[in-house]
């Protein structure tokens, strides 16, 4: 049997690098690489050493947020291989449309650890949550902290960010709760009871412990300040005098804008939400969108070498998905 798996993983990682190499030609080819370069030439190589050496920890504390949100479901996932399959799925989120890679990143746990699909979701989708929730927090200080008279456009952002987000999540929950309960589910819609049992039974698992609660947003909270600390160090290597409450807030929004994946790796879109909350505290808005380019293409390049070497040099089977297979097991699925 190992003889048969050698040669399909190998096929596997050569498609991975294809199709990341054809996404990357796209993209690259839609951008103005002589203003780009002047840019980084502007900033300098050294600053731009330092910011990829600091954008490498993160990665690593995904992989472990994600170690510890799936410990908290009952799944026991190593941390080196966690950490690579942790940055694998958001590289493929970068190539793959409608954030396919945290479908396969599910898959791929499924497949070598036996994580239940369910319990697999939600870990996943938990990480999605808390970013959302500490970024949205973090956003919310940095306003705070903006100069008297800035404020009124940024304002505007995070109370619609925080009503979009209660919301959301309240909402959620009373569907989940009350009308997807059993006795409510006739005909058709009892389809829909595995998939309630598969993810409402994680989800409180993963609200029980208010101690693992401060943990993983305490996680979460260092992968952003870091990044906040990289789009501060380029503005200022830039020569824009930006504080780093201001860069907070752009990182939040820029990062809200992905939420819906307009574009491959939302290359325009993350440019444009960054350079227009930097406009809050009067950057201009040519330089801010330099800054936030040059920020996000460090952001995704780092990722991208990363997620390719860890499926290099590590066995995932993101690829080996059968969507019928899927469908099946979440058919059969009565609870995680």
């Amino acid at each position: 049997m190992a003889t048969e798996r050698a040669p399909s993983a190998g096929r596997r990682r050569r498609l991975a690098l294809a199709v990341a190499v054809a996404v990357l030609a796209a993209v690259g080819a839609s951008l103005e690489w002589d203003e780009v370069g002047r840019r980084m030439a502007q900033a300098g190589p050294v600053l731009l050493a330092v910011c990829t050496l600091v954008y490498l920890p993160p990665w690593v504390l995904r992989g472990l947020r994600w170690r510890q949100l799936a410990a908290d479901l009952g799944d026991s996932v190593p941390l080196w291989p966690a950490t690579c399959l942790a940055t694998v799925g958001n590289m493929l989120n970068l190539i793959l449309p409608a954030k396919a890679g945290d479908l396969l990143w599910t898959h791929a746990a499924h497949v070598r650890w036996g994580v239940p699909y369910g319990r697999g979701v939600v870990g996943v989708l938990a990480g999605r949550v808390l970013d959302l929730v500490v970024l949205a927090g973090l956003g919310g200080v940095a306003l705070v902290a903006l100069p008297t008279g800035q404020e009124e456009h940024g304002a505007t952002v995070a109370l619609s960010v925080a009503a979009v987000l209660g919301g959301g999540i309240l909402g959620v929950q009373l569907v989940l709760r009350r009308r997807l309960a059993r006795p409510l589910l006739r005909g058709p819609l009892a389809r829909l009871v595995p998939l309630h049992d598969a993810l409402v039974g994680p989800a409180d698992a993963l609200t029980g412990s208010p101690a693992r609660a401060v943990l993983h947003c305490s996680t979460t909270g260092v992968i952003w300040l870091n990044e906040t600390l990289v789009a501060w160090l380029l503005a200022q290597g830039m020569g824009l005098d930006v504080s780093l409450a201001a860069s907070m807030f752009a990182i939040m929004v820029a990062n809200l804008s992905k939420i819906v994946p307009l574009t491959p790796a939302s290359i325009g879109t993350y440019e444009v939400a960054g350079a227009i909350a930097l406009g809050v505290v009067g950057v201009p808005y040519e330089d801010a969108f330099a800054v936030v380019l040059v920020e996000h293409l460090l952001k995704n390049g780092v990722n991208l070498i990363l997620g390719l070497v860890a499926l290099w040099i590590e066995d995932l089977p993101v690829f080996s998905a059968d969507l019928s297979g899927v469908r099946r097991a979440w058919a059969q699925l009565k609870g995680a």
